[in-house]
């Protein structure tokens, strides 16, 4: 199987960013939008045009972003909690992509993830075509994260309060973990973006 080929990627970005204190979605990264930096970067790798979850801050978004060849999935209930994002986001790419083997979560804010660590989940994806494939990092697993879409009614199910980790409890025995230490870190304050900016004009990721 060809990697990223029958794979959807989908880009959480439906959160209110309350701790930034403004959209973090369209926060300014080398002249562009967040959102039109890490695009680019990762859709390279999948076949199937990538999936954008918008919720609080979705018209902001979309007037901001020039992203082509794009899904824009809005999810009006954000703030009922992650869960009911992803589960919009998955429903969504059932219905709109019937040949899809799996799709790849990525929360837009893992801006030190890049084509690099994606690829290697999808490797282990296509090694592994029944296991969720899950970033290592911390000591924990989390996203970017593979799900098989005999996993996807399970999504589709999700606490709207929770996230898809859950089903990492469900299935121990089926979860798979690539180590990709940069995605413990995300833009969630202020010091987090000067942070970033900094690496950025220093040595950044590629």
């Amino acid at each position: 199987m060809e990697k990223g080929k029958d794979t959807v990627l989908i880009v959480m970005a439906a959160g209110e960013a309350s701790r930034m204190g403004r959209p973090k979605q369209i926060l300014p990264v080398n002249g562009v939008p967040l959102i039109d930096y890490q695009l680019p970067r990762w859709q390279k790798l999948f076949t199937p045009p990538p999936v954008i979850v918008t919720g609080a801050h979705a018209r902001e978004v979309r007037a901001a972003s020039r992203a082509q060849l794009v899904r824009w999935v809005h999810h009006p209930g954000w703030e009922a909690g992650l869960g009911s994002s992803i589960a919009t986001a998955v429903g969504y790419v059932r219905d709109a992509f019937p040949s899809a083997g799996a799709c790849l979560l990525v929360l837009l804010d893992q801006v030190f993830v890049g084509p690099a660590h994606l690829m290697r989940l999808l490797e282990a994806g296509s090694e592994n075509p029944e296991s969720i494939i899950a970033s290592s990092f911390d000591q924990s697993a989390g996203p970017p994260v593979l799900f098989p879409r005999k996993f996807w009614p399970d999504l589709l199910d999700l606490d709207p309060r929770k996230g898809a980790a859950v089903l990492f409890r469900m299935y121990p025995d089926q979860l798979f973990r690539v180590p990709v230490p940069s995605a413990a870190f995300d833009l969630d304050t202020p010091a987090d973006y000067d942070l970033f900016r900094r690496l950025l004009n220093g040595s950044g990721p590629d």
